[in-house]
């Protein structure tokens, strides 16, 4: 996992936020952590991804992966973005996910 994606992972709450919200299959990459979720949740949402910018503010994506038949039959991923948040500074992560969720991040 890159630093930085560790970095956002601890934000959020690091192990205590993984036993509380369900997370796992985390993907990281030099300024971003992506991973699922399997509680259920206000939004529906099922894949959440952290962006780093270089403003060192936070873009969070709250989306949606199902899977769908295309017109030929086959079976495809589809990800569908439910919200963004934009302009979100590291102490604002936890209670953003909360508000946009409604699942907690630590007791």
């Amino acid at each position: 996992m890159f630093p930085v994606s560790q970095t956002i992972l601890q934000q959020l709450g690091g192990n205590r936020f993984i036993a509380m919200t369900g997370a796992d299959q985390f993907k990281s990459s030099e300024n971003s952590l992506a991973f699922r979720l399997r509680a259920r949740n206000k939004l529906s949402c099922n894949w959440v991804t952290v962006v780093l910018e270089a403003s060192d503010t936070y873009i969070v994506l709250f989306s949606r992966i199902a899977v769908r038949k295309d017109a030929s039959g086959i079976r495809r991923p589809q990800l569908t973005t439910k919200k963004i948040i934009e302009g979100l500074y590291c102490d604002q992560l936890q209670d953003i996910f909360t508000r946009e969720t409604g699942l907690y991040t630590h007791l």
